[in-house]
């Protein structure tokens, strides 16, 4: 059996993150302008990954489609309320649902991600504190039963992993942020919906603004279009 597509997939999944974090960061500028031919040099791929990772960027709003190419969108402040806005509405209909189904929860879901947040906060560990956090947000969209929720949820999952990535470094007490998430759990475990939903919007406004000052200064100190690895 051949595992050629699989290996394809995975490329195109690594050019996309990388042209996201990219595009994210400010690296990429709006109105650059690139071919597959151009990008496949770039990262040592053939243009079948490129292509994959260019889908991906387009039906995430990060790029978009010219007659020879692609041109970088840009990632402003519209964009910033747009993706932390969708992703309270997604987590705050999550919460719903799970405080009106709380006695058929099985809520020890969540341990895995809230020990990996706890072992990552003790260590220090940005990055995997950031899948992790990542990894608990997602699991109250998969605990609420809702699929067309979760489906959504997944569609912009890699972006919102960007920009998790980037307030995460900004944290000065990965242990509070980890004490805060489990705080949220155990309000909406004990069926306290307006506390959890207080939390939850606390949570993302303030990591909303975490991720705008971030933003600027990465606009700031971003490097010439053409100088990234």
């Amino acid at each position: 059996m051949s595992i050629s597509p699989i290996e394809q997939s995975t490329l195109g999944h690594r050019v996309a993150e990388q042209l996201r974090s990219l595009i994210v960061r400010g690296e990429l500028t709006p109105g650059q302008r690139f071919s597959e031919e151009e990008l496949a040099e770039r990262f040592g791929v053939s243009r079948g990954p490129v292509r994959d990772a260019l889908r991906m960027m387009v039906s995430e709003r990060l790029m978009e489609p010219r007659r020879k190419g692609v041109q970088v969108a840009g990632f402003n402040e519209a964009d910033i309320e747009e993706l932390y806005s969708l992703r309270a509405a997604l987590e705050s209909l999550a919460v719903r649902m799970l405080v009106s189904q709380r006695e058929s929860i099985v809520w020890d879901r969540f341990d895995p991600t809230v020990q990996s947040m706890r072992a990552a906060a003790a260590s220090r560990q940005f990055q995997e504190f950031a899948e992790a956090d990542l990894g608990f947000h997602a699991e109250l969209c998969a605990a609420s039963g809702h699929r067309r929720l979760m489906d959504t949820w997944n569609s912009y999952q890699p972006t919102f992993a960007a920009l998790v990535r980037e307030t995460v470094m900004r944290e000065v007490d990965l242990k509070v942020s980890a004490d805060k998430h489990i705080e949220l759990l155990e309000l909406a475990q004990k069926g306290r919906l307006a506390p959890t939903l207080h939390s939850l919007e606390d949570h993302l406004n303030r990591a909303c603004d975490m991720f705008r000052s971030a933003h600027q200064d990465l606009a700031t100190a971003a490097v010439r279009p053409g100088e990234h690895q």
